[in-house]
């Protein structure tokens, strides 16, 4: 017997509708579209950040710059990033209990079909931080030192643990 042929998925025969719902679209801030050293540097502002940081992504946006596509993943010739609005600051801070989380993303959890068991543990992991939800994880793995280290105990001074480099 030969093997079965198997039909491949293509994303327009998937039925969306369970995965269209959304909220109004609310922000606090957003973004110029594209991406440039002025938009960088804004962006930097309304986060807040130090100035190492607003260098760092500086430094980082010249590297982008200078890279040519990759051959090899999906053709990205009609990418337009002068179109693309990198940076919306949600209209809400961090919440760390979820009686605090509000009720829109409340509504999404649910949606999702996320159990109530893990609301509690999810509502202050970062989900309200929108774009600067790994900033927050790394912050939060610093503060909590023993969580970084690979022998679960207190990192000394000035080591960072090798699972986060």
């Amino acid at each position: 017997m030969g093997e079965a042929v198997r039909k491949k998925t293509y994303v327009a025969d998937l039925s969306r509708e369970l995965y269209d719902v959304h909220d109004a679209f609310t922000y606090s801030y957003k973004a110029d579209r594209g991406l440039t050293p002025e938009i960088v540097r804004e962006i930097s502002h309304q986060k807040n950040e130090p100035r190492w940081m607003t260098e760092f992504r500086l430094h980082s946006l010249d590297i982008y710059h200078q890279l040519d596509v990759p051959p090899w993943g999906p053709n990205l010739d009609e990418l337009d990033i002068g179109n693309i609005i990198t940076y919306v600051k949600p209209p809400t801070e961090m919440r760390y209990s979820w009686d605090d989380v509000p009720e829109d993303i409340k509504n999404t959890f649910a949606r999702l079909g996320i159990p109530q068991a893990e609301h509690a543990s999810l509502a202050g992991v970062g989900a309200q931080c929108g774009p600067a939800a790994p900033l927050c994880m790394f912050r939060q793995a610093f503060t909590w030192r023993s969580l970084c280290s690979p022998t679960s105990g207190p990192m000394p001074p000035g080591r960072v643990s090798s699972s986060i480099r």
